[in-house]
């Protein structure tokens, strides 16, 4: 979907039938590209941690409660697709009363800012130790 949402002719990248093609275009059409980057991520992280595991159910689904219900996740991918969201309503008209909007943003911010602090902290400390 990256694919077809970044280059105009993805046929020539992708080895699927005109018909999927369609298909998947129109699907990338509807999202935007931190949206699709942010499953992505969720996806291939939520694959990663069942590689060893016996009962991989659990992982996949908390993977899709974190696509289904974004603000569940704080992290870095899912605060840009969530801001992502927001500024697409406002350009839309979607979103008339800005000032919620601002204290949204200013909150999204702070999280990415602590997100960002905490694991510099904890990268500080593994290498101490």
């Amino acid at each position: 979907m990256l694919i077809c949402k970044i280059t105009e002719d993805s046929s020539a990248m992708l080895d699927y039938n005109a018909e999927d093609m369609v298909k998947l275009k129109a699907l990338s059409d509807k999202m935007s590209f931190e949206k699709i980057s942010h499953a992505t991520s969720v996806l291939s992280d939520a694959q990663a941690d069942t590689k060893w595991m016996k009962s991989p159910r659990i992982v996949y689904e908390l993977a899709l409660i974190k696509l289904a219900r974004p603000e569940y996740d704080d992290s870095p991918s899912a605060v840009m697709d969530r801001l992502a969201s927001l500024e697409s309503k406002v350009k839309n008209g979607a979103v008339t009363d800005t000032s919620s909007l601002s204290e949204r943003i200013s909150n999204l911010e702070e999280k990415v800012k602590k997100r960002y602090n905490d694991a510099a902290d904890r990268n500080g400390k593994k290498k101490k130790k």
